[in-house]
């Protein structure tokens, strides 16, 4: 259940109360539930790809892991602040489990995380890519 149909049961139970209805929240709930009835807004669709965006295949499956930098992955996540948003972007190699720096932006685009010895790695990211 969604934040905001967190509350829409809420007001539905004070409603029914003020009517002189017994109810409770829970009874509320499972019906609302039970009659499909939901808050009306705009769902999030962070995860859909554009039109005709590529997906690419997943390249190592049976590839045994078994020394540093063979192998490297990125992720980046959205946050909001008050003044806008900014990315935070992480690398890590997956032998080690060493993450050498992090990075943030504040638009898509090249970023530059600063590694522990001055060395600085330049990375374009983007979806379902692998490195």
């Amino acid at each position: 259940m969604s934040e905001r149909m967190r509350g829409a049961f809420r007001k539905m139970t004070r409603w029914l109360c003020e009517q002189g209805y017994v109810v409770n929240a829970k009874r509320i709930r499972r019906l609302m539930r039970l009659m499909g009835l939901e808050a009306i807004y705009r769902k999030p669709r962070l995860s859909v790809p554009g039109p005709g965006h590529r997906i690419y295949p997943y390249r190592l499956s049976g590839v045994k892991i078994n020394r540093p930098n063979q192998v490297w992955s990125s992720d980046i996540t959205y946050i909001r602040l008050h003044q806008g948003f900014v990315y935070l972007v992480a690398m890590m190699d997956w032998f080690s489990r060493y993450v050498p720096g992090l990075g943030s932006l504040d638009s898509h685009g090249d970023v530059v995380l600063p590694g522990g010895s001055g060395l600085g790695l330049a990375v374009r990211t983007t979806r379902y890519f692998q490195y």
